[in-house]
């Protein structure tokens, strides 16, 4: 278990994350190594782009394989991290759904989701289509960290974009905002942050969106989450709502906790129903 200990100061200022890992404490490859870039990752020379695009890992992006029929039920994960979160942080995530025979795609935002979550709401959905496409699913999973959360959401109630998703997970989202965000944008002037802030005209749009029928949705919060104020934000009306309180887990801890992981697992195989919803 990684607890990242930074100061509460540092934490308003970044919004969802620290800047990046230290080397050190950095998150494990993906499954076979290093997350493959996609083609939009690398110049006609071979040599990656940089940040801002689409790691892959498993054939869910065309490489080396897809689902075997478009109607049986996806092995598709899309992650996708919340703000100044960088895609290496889901690599441990990506390597034990592959283990479990998932199809883990990473996406990481072009701007790791600091402007507009609207905007990024529209990039998640471009993504959606390239990977569908691509591997001749109809739909995939999104399990989504913090404003990824929050920006996936917008898009499957505001936007429109339930239709093409099966299992959508959030956790230590703030769906509701944060009071640690006016912080984080008076310090950063990133949008996004803006938008989470509690009575946000972004928050009030999104709440008052309907619930999408049909939507399957699992929002993972905790009650000892630092930058989550208050930790109830991240509850759902609609969705399975799941406490992690007495089991300690800090708001950076879901990447890498096992029994997160696990609770992630059941519920992408279908059995989030008989899963609890407290740990």
């Amino acid at each position: 278990m990684r607890h990242f200990m930074v100061s509460a100061v540092t934490l308003a200022l970044l919004g969802c994350s620290e800047a990046g890992p230290e080397e050190d404490d950095a998150p494990g490859s993906g499954a076979g190594g290093e997350a493959a870039p996609s083609d939009a990752d690398t110049d006609d020379d071979g040599s990656e782009d940089g940040a801002g695009e689409t790691a892959t890992t498993g054939a869910a992006a065309g490489q080396g394989g897809s689902q075997t029929t478009p109607d049986e039920p996806t092995r598709i994960v899309l992650l996708v991290p919340g703000t100044m979160i960088t895609g290496d942080y889901f690599d441990d995530m990506a390597e034990r759904l592959s283990a479990d025979g998932f199809l883990p795609v990473i996406y990481e935002p072009p701007d790791l989701l600091t402007e507009s979550l609207a905007s990024g709401a529209s990039g998640i959905s471009d993504e959606i289509d390239r990977v569908l496409a691509a591997s001749g699913a109809q739909k995939l999973h999104i399990v989504a960290e913090c404003n990824g959360g929050v920006a996936t959401r917008y898009l499957l109630q505001v936007l429109g974009g339930a239709e093409r998703v099966d299992q959508f997970i959030s956790f230590v989202s703030a769906h509701h905002g944060t009071w640690l965000s006016p912080v984080g944008d008076l310090t950063t002037g990133f949008t996004s942050l803006a938008e989470i802030t509690p009575g946000s005209a972004f928050l009030a749009e999104l709440n008052a969106a309907p619930f999408p029928s049909g939507l399957h949705m699992t929002s993972i919060y905790s009650c000892n989450d630092e930058l989550m104020l208050p930790y109830d934000t991240s509850v759902v009306s609609g969705a399975t709502n799941v406490l992690f309180c007495d089991h300690y887990l800090g708001h950076l801890d879901g990447f890498w906790d096992s029994l997160v992981y696990e609770r992630i697992r059941v519920t992408l195989e279908g059995q989030g129903d008989a899963a609890p919803t407290s740990y």
